[in-house]
């Protein structure tokens, strides 16, 4: 099971990378895994490279894994959104920085939750609850 976010350092929503964290640890044990993936598509947020936002997320004492920065753009941004918008639609894709991507262990897409709804809102951990009883 998989949650991708897309992530930004200077962003209004940075506070969830800390829920990110509290989430990973309550579910890893299950195998859950987070990628975080930083973008600077949006206001410009996340101008620094992956040295700077690694030593960035230390304040949160971040352990998920997080990858190099990428563009989410539908025309020349990463495959991994290409891939959303063909198995979420259109509306799946990110408006704004910390959306989140669930997927089953299987690699099927489940839901995708805008950057308002919190990592550790019922939305999210009834889904991964749900995925974990369906094993």
């Amino acid at each position: 099971m998989l949650i991708i976010v897309n992530t930004a350092s200077e962003c209004a929503f940075t506070s969830q990378y800390q829920e990110m964290q509290k989430l990973y640890n309550i579910y890893k044990k299950q195998k859950l895994e987070i990628i975080a993936i930083p973008t600077n598509d949006f206001g410009g947020q996340e101008p620094g490279n992956i040295k700077h936002i690694i030593e960035f997320t230390k304040k949160f004492n971040r352990t998920f894994h997080i990858v190099d920065k990428v563009s989410t753009d539908k025309k020349t941004g990463h495959e991994f959104f290409t891939w959303v918008r063909e198995n979420g639609g259109t509306m799946a894709a990110p408006k704004w920085n910390f959306y989140k991507y669930l997927i089953d262990s299987n690699g099927k897409f489940v839901n995708y939750y805008v950057s308002t709804t919190n990592p550790t809102s019922p939305k999210i951990t009834s889904a991964i609850e749900d995925l974990l009883k369906s094993k």
